[in-house]
């Protein structure tokens, strides 16, 4: 699947499932931002840039404000 020029949003992204969905999105060239409840845990994801994948991680507290800024 190509997804350059996307946007992807991946809620639950510091494990598992969502870890998973973020990590091929962003190998498929999508434009990744991982959101996560625990801010402590992201160091799960993390990893992503460490394979090179440009991946934006954000705290939801302040959510509606800084997300829309960040995905543009």
């Amino acid at each position: 699947m190509k997804l350059s020029e996307k946007t992807c949003l991946i809620t639950g992204a510091n494990s598992g499932l969502g870890f998973a969905v973020a990590k091929r999105f962003a190998e498929s060239g999508a434009k990744t931002i991982l959101l996560c409840l625990l801010f402590s845990s992201l160091e799960l994801s993390r990893r992503l840039e460490e394979t090179g994948i440009e991946v934006i991680i954000t705290d939801p507290g302040p959510f509606k404000s800084n997300l829309v800024r960040e995905a543009s």
